[in-house]
C-alpha cells in the first residue's frame, strides 16, 4: 500500500513538471519529422533555390560586367592624367629656364622637343600663361579614348592637367661648398636686396656671418650651412641646411681669348680722359690718377694683369662691356681692383651676343685674391650684369656705394661687405643669365 502511493505521487509530480507547451512542442516535432521524411518536396525546394539564384545573376551580371568596365576606363584615364601631370610639370620648368634667359618657349626649344619625344604629347596640346613676370604656367589638355564607356556614349574623355613654375631673383651666389664667412657683413655694413636672395653652398656651421651693428636685407636666404652672427637679418629666419644648387653659370660657355696681344701692360697715369678699345690687353688694364675712362662696347681680354685702378679719382664708363679675366704662361693672373677716393664706377653688361648680361667672367681655373670694389672716401659703383668670380671672392669695402643699377648678380667663391659699404642689389631683369632656382609652385 505504500508502495503505490509512492509510485502515484511520482507520476503525478512527473506530469507537473512538464511545461504547459510540451503538446505543442511534441506535435511541432513529429510535423518536422513528416517534413523531413518528404523526399518529393525537398527536391522541389532545392530547385526553386537554383532558378532563383541563375535569375538574379542573369540580372546583376550586365551590372558587374559595367562596374568592370568603368574601373578599366578609370584606371586608364588616371594613366593619362599622370602623363599629363608629368608634362606639364616639365614644359612648366622648361619654359621657365627660358624665361630667365629673356627667350620665348615654344616647340623649337630642345627641352620642349625633348618632352614631346619622351610623352608623345604635340606642343599643340600645350597652352602658356604667365601669372607673374618670374612664373611660367603650363597647361596640357587631351582627349582620352574609352574602352567599355563607349557603350553609354562616352567615347573620349577630356582630361587635363597644369603646373606653375618660378624662379626666385636671386643677386648672390655663394659658390664655396665648405668653409666659414662665405657670406660675410662687417660692422656697419648696409645691404639692401629687397626683391632679390641670396644663395650659400658652404656646409658650414658658420657659413653665413652677420656682424653685430650690420644689416643685411633680401627676400630669402638659402643655405647649405648655418647662420651666425647678430646683426640685422631679413628674413630673421633663414631657411638653413637646405640642398646645394650647384653653379648657376656651370654652363656658359668659355670665351675664345684671340691670339697675340693688342695692348702689353697697358697703363694711363696721367689726367688726360682716354677711350679704350675692346682687344686682348696682355698684362691687363692700370688706370692711375684722375682720368675718365670710356670703354667701348666688346669684349676686354684681361690676359694677366687684371682691371687696376689706383687710389685717385678715376671714373670708369662703359655699355656693352664684358671683361674676361684669364692669365697664361707669360702673364700671371691678377684680380680685379676698383678702389681709390670717389671714382665713378657704371659699366653695363652686353644685351646680346653669347656673353649677353655677363659683366665680369674670371678664368675658371684661375688662383688668387679677392676681388675689389670700393673703398676710399665715397665710391659710387653702378653695375647692370653679372659678377661671375667661380674660384676667388669678391669684397665690398667701406666706402663703396651700390646705387641704381638696373640689376646686379653676384657669382663668387664668397662674397664680404666691409666697413661702411652701402650695397642696393636689384634683380635679374628679363635677359639676365642669372635669375635664380626654378622650382614648382603648384
Amino acid at each position: 500500500m505504500i508502495r503505490k502511493r509512492i509510485s502515484l505521487s511520482l507520476r503525478q509530480d512527473t506530469r507537473r513538471t512538464r511545461s504547459p507547451l510540451w503538446p505543442m512542442m511534441a506535435g511541432f516535432s513529429r510535423y518536422q519529422m513528416s517534413i523531413k521524411s518528404s523526399g518529393p518536396a525537398r527536391s522541389f525546394a532545392h530547385r526553386d533555390s537554383r532558378g532563383v539564384v541563375t535569375v538574379f545573376t542573369a540580372l546583376l551580371l550586365p551590372v558587374l560586367i559595367g562596374f568592370a568596365g568603368l574601373a578599366i576606363d578609370a584606371g586608364y584615364l588616371y594613366v593619362v592624367k599622370r602623363k599629363l601631370q608629368s608634362v606639364s610639370d616639365a614644359v612648366a620648368l622648361a619654359c621657365t629656364r627660358q624665361m630667365q634667359r629673356g627667350m620665348s618657349c615654344d616647340a623649337s626649344n630642345p627641352e620642349v622637343l625633348d618632352i614631346q619625344t619622351l610623352y608623345g604629347v604635340p606642343w599643340s596640346a600645350v597652352t602658356l600663361t604667365t601669372p607673374a613676370t618670374n612664373q611660367v604656367r603650363a597647361s596640357v589638355s587631351e582627349n582620352a579614348p574609352t574602352f567599355f564607356m563607349k557603350v553609354l556614349g562616352f567615347s573620349t574623355v577630356p582630361v587635363s592637367a597644369s603646373a606653375t613654375a618660378e624662379f626666385r631673383p636671386t643677386c648672390i651666389y655663394t659658390l664655396a661648398a665648405t668653409g666659414s664667412n662665405a657670406l660675410l657683413t662687417g660692422t656697419a655694413a648696409n645691404v639692401q636686396m629687397p626683391n632679390c636672395g641670396a644663395f650659400v653652398h658652404s656646409a658650414d656651421d658658420a657659413a653665413v656671418n652677420i656682424i653685430a651693428g650690420s644689416t643685411f636685407n633680401a627676400s630669402y636666404i638659402d643655405i647649405v650651412g648655418k647662420k651666425i652672427g647678430s646683426g640685422s637679418l631679413t628674413p630673421s629666419v633663414p631657411m638653413q641646411e637646405v640642398s646645394a644648387m650647384g653653379d648657376p653659370l656651370a654652363d656658359l660657355p668659355v670665351p675664345t681669348v684671340p691670339s697675340g696681344c693688342d695692348y702689353v701692360n697697358y697703363t694711363n697715369s696721367g689726367n688726360l680722359d682716354v677711350t679704350l678699345n675692346p682687344g686682348v690687353y696682355c698684362g691687363g688694364i692700370t688706370i692711375r690718377l684722375k682720368p675718365v675712362v670710356t670703354f667701348n662696347p666688346g669684349v676686354y681680354y684681361l690676359v694677366g694683369g687684371g682691371l687696376q685702378s689706383g687710389a685717385g679719382y678715376s671714373s670708369f664708363i662703359g655699355t656693352g662691356v664684358t671683361f674676361y679675366n684669364t692669365y697664361n704662361g707669360t702673364y700671371p693672373y691678377a684680380p680685379i681692383v676698383i678702389g681709390g677716393n670717389g671714382p665713378l664706377f657704371q659699366l653695363s653688361a652686353p644685351t646680346s651676343g653669347p656673353l649677353k648680361g655677363i659683366l665680369f667672367f674670371q678664368d675658371r681655373t684661375a688662383t688668387g685674391s679677392a676681388n675689389i670694389f670700393g673703398g676710399g672716401t665715397v665710391a659710387q659703383i653702378r653695375m647692370s650684369g653679372v659678377l661671375y668670380f667661380k674660384t676667388t671672392a669678391v669684397t665690398f669695402n667701406g666706402g663703396s656705394a651700390v646705387l641704381g643699377a638696373p640689376y646686379t648678380t653676384i657669382v663668387a667663391n664668397n662674397v664680404t661687405f666691409n666697413g661702411l659699404s652701402r650695397i642696393n642689389f636689384q634683380a635679374g631683369t628679363a635677359w639676365s643669365p642669372v635669375s635664380g632656382p626654378v622650382r614648382l609652385i603648384q
